[in-house]
């Protein structure tokens, strides 16, 4: 999460179908419903293929303009060398319960992927977005989705931005550790959040 360039080999399972008796729940949750104010604009909705070029330049922007704050130039780019292949991240990105802050002026800003085992699988933001409150809000719709779903328990790959991110909501680190993308070591941490009651 705000770390994972989607190769971790986390089990990727499909969200259930309404049909399915396995089903973990049968509502669907209500995109954009959080309560507007003139100061906070921001729109969430639900990700659409057309949107895999932005989500893809959000998070190129957000790795190296967001966090080069905790990383250092050799990290950033290893992390992300370029803005990736849309079409190579469409599929996961369809798949997923992928969400899409959209500002204003009907442009994205930020986004935020969780596999249907509530895998928080990426979130990131372009550095214009913050102080609004967006990824707190992405959070807060993927975290009722996987608490409709019947899910027990959430977990990532946290990276040293999105820790303190989760911590305040709750979230515990696992284990710390360092993922190697491109040969160039980056830390990060498994983190998780039991939801049952």
């Amino acid at each position: 999460m705000g770390h994972n360039d989607g190769e971790d080999n986390q089990p990727h399972r499909r969200w259930p179908r309404r049909s399915d008796s396995r089903a973990c729940s049968a509502h669907a949750h209500p995109i954009g419903t959080a309560p507007q104010s003139p100061h906070n604009l921001i729109k969430i909705r639900a990700f659409e293929p057309n949107d895999a070029p932005r989500v893809c330049e959000i998070f190129y922007r957000s790795v190296h303009e967001v966090a080069r704050s905790k990383y250092d130039g050799a990290q950033l780019d290893a992390w992300a060398p370029s803005i990736p292949d849309p079409s190579k991240w469409l599929p996961k990105l369809t798949e997923f319960e992928t969400h899409l802050a959209v500002d204003e002026s009907g442009e994205a800003v930020a986004w935020i992927s969780m596999s249907a085992a509530g895998y928080i699988d990426m979130l990131f933001c372009l550095p214009e977005a913050g102080g609004r409150g967006v990824a707190g809000r992405l959070y807060d719709t993927v975290e009722q989705i996987a608490k409709e779903r019947g899910c027990l328990r959430m977990t990532a790959h946290a990276s040293l931005l999105a820790q303190p991110f989760l911590a305040k909501r709750g979230w515990r680190v696992e284990k710390h550790e360092s993922h190697v993308r491109n040969g160039v070591s980056i830390p990060r941490a498994e983190m998780s959040k039991d939801l049952a009651a």
